[in-house]
């Protein structure tokens, strides 16, 4: 896997603190292999001057377009034979989880979500985070980001689409060790363990959620945390601060 991964990050010059912050920890655990997608200009010429890899796909400020601009470039790397793990910007690395996915076997490998899309989290209890995941290259799954692909067009929402592509296939979940959370009083299903999800076309597996955080938990240690914010840099630089997640001084002027 480390020889053929791509390590990629979505981001606009809005986002720069956010990303600065990701590249410190990223720094500190010595990983290579990553690539910012730029979504303008100004990013990208701003990570060019430091050095930092970077490929412009340039995205206008809007949600659903870049849910879709996002899936046309994954797969865009995967047909030039890249595996790919995404991570938001504010999913924050905090131990190294390079090894623990190469261990994983199954086709994709998805970080959990809460209750989005909600008639997926009403049949299963939970549901895959598009923040984090790592999708292996192979031929189920250039197929599944074909689908995944046409799909996002219509739904303009790529963790919608997903769950619910999935969902559809009727995939089969493993689920050992449960326990649950809420996020704003919704309960949803967590494992200690690894779950396992397998259909005729494609496996699946969802990452313990006490190793990749979506809803905090502070006694357990992560190897990620993607803590739910506001869609804004300052609203998610203080949740960083707040969760233990802040490498940056965030009153410092970046240049």
């Amino acid at each position: 896997m480390l020889n053929k991964v791509k390590i990629i990050v979505f981001a606009n010059y809005n986002y720069l603190p956010v990303l600065e912050n990701w590249l410190e920890a990223i720094d500190s655990l010595q990983i290579e292999n990553i690539l910012i997608i730029s979504l303008d200009q100004e990013l990208h010429k701003h990570l060019q001057e430091r050095n930092i890899p970077s490929l412009l796909r340039v995205c206008e400020l809007d949600l659903g377009k870049l849910w879709i601009h996002r899936v046309k470039v994954i797969l865009e790397l995967m047909e030039t034979g890249y595996d790919v793990i995404h991570s938001d910007a504010d999913a924050v690395w905090l131990k190294n989880p390079l090894e623990y996915l190469n261990n994983i076997q199954e086709d994709m490998v998805f970080s959990q979500g809460t209750f989005w899309p909600k008639d997926v989290h009403k049949e299963w209890g939970f549901v895959l985070c598009c923040g984090f995941f790592y999708i292996k290259n192979n031929t189920r799954t250039i197929k599944f980001m074909k689908e995944l692909y046409k799909r996002v067009l219509l739904d303009k929402d790529d963790q919608v689409s997903c769950n619910r592509i999935l969902f559809e296939k009727n995939i089969q979940w493993n689920i050992k060790d449960k326990y649950f959370l809420k996020y704003r009083e919704v309960p949803f299903l967590c494992s200690q363990e690894i779950i396992v999800g397998r259909g005729k076309e494609i496996s699946i597996a969802v990452l313990p959620h006490s190793k990749f955080q979506r809803v905090h938990e502070k006694e357990k240690e992560a190897y990620v945390k993607h803590i739910i914010s506001e869609k804004n840099a300052d609203s998610i630089i203080n949740i960083l601060e707040d969760t233990g997640c802040l490498f940056i001084d965030k009153n410092r002027e970046i240049k």
